[in-house]
C-alpha cells in the first residue's frame, strides 16, 4: 500500500512547521515524513521500497539519534552524512516542481514537504559547525518559501541568513550560487508565479544587485 494514503503532508500548515523545533517538528510530521522519504526521495511506495528501509530512513533522520552511520561514506561537499540527509530527501521533493509554475497546488504541496524534511535540522547550529551544510539547507529552504505564499516574511530571515554564511563557504557560484544568482534564480521563480508581495521581499535583499 502507497504511504500517502496514511499521511498528508500537504496537510501541514506552513507557520506550524517553522515555528516548532526539529524534535517537535519531527515528531509532530513523523508519518509525513515517511511519506517523504518512501514516495519523493526513493520513488514509490512499499511496493517499490522496504517499509524496514523507509524506517531507517526515518530514524536517522531524527535529532539527536545515534543511529550508526557509514564511516565511508560523507554527505554533501564532504559534510556530516547525518546532516546532509534531510537535505537529500528535500531535493527528493523539489524535483517534482523545479520547472512547475502552472499547477500551484502541486507547488504548494511539494513547498511543503521540502520544509517538513528540512525542519528536523537545526540550522542555526549548523551554520556555525558545518558552514557549508548550513549554506545548503538555507537555499534549499528558499527554494521551498520562495513558492509559498504565506512564507514571505520567513523567506527574508532564510535570506539574511544565507548571505550571512556564504562568504564562509569555499565552493565555486556553479556548486552553490552565490547570493546575487540566487536573488536572480528566486526572482525569477517568483515572477512564474505571480507572487508580487514575494518579489517585493527579494527586492529588499540586497537592494544593489
Amino acid at each position: 500500500m502507497d504511504r500517502s494514503s496514511k499521511a498528508d503532508p500537504q496537510s501541514a500548515q506552513t507557520q506550524d512547521i517553522l515555528e516548532l523545533s526539529p524534535q517537535e517538528s519531527y515528531h509532530t510530521h513523523k508519518e509525513a515524513l515517511r511519506d517523504i522519504v518512501a514516495n519523493d526521495h526513493f520513488g514509490g511506495g512499499e511496493e517499490q521500497v522496504p517499509e524496514e528501509i523507509v524506517d531507517q530512513w526515518v530514524a536517522v533522520m531524527e535529532p539527536g539519534s545515534k543511529i550508526p552511520l557509514p564511516n565511508n561514506i560523507r554527505g554533501f561537499y564532504g559534510g556530516s552524512l547525518k546532516a546532509s540527509i534531510p537535505i537529500e530527501v528535500a531535493r527528493g521533493s523539489y524535483k517534482h516542481i523545479i520547472y512547475e509554475s502552472v499547477d500551484k497546488e502541486k507547488v504548494n504541496k511539494y513547498a511543503r514537504r521540502m520544509l517538513i524534511a528540512l525542519s528536523v535540522l537545526n540550522v542555526d547550529v549548523l551554520v556555525e559547525e558545518e558552514p557549508v551544510l548550513g549554506a545548503t539547507a538555507l537555499w534549499h529552504k528558499a527554494l521551498a518559501q520562495v513558492r509559498l505564499r504565506d512564507c514571505n516574511g520567513s523567506l527574508g530571515v532564510t535570506l539574511q541568513q544565507y548571505g550571512a554564511v556564504r562568504p564562509k563557504v569555499n565552493l565555486k557560484d556553479f556548486k552553490m550560487p552565490q547570493p546575487t544568482r540566487l536573488k536572480t534564480r528566486l526572482m525569477s521563480v517568483a515572477q512564474e508565479l505571480d507572487e508580487y508581495a514575494t518579489l517585493d521581499t527579494l527586492n529588499a535583499w540586497l537592494p544593489n544587485s
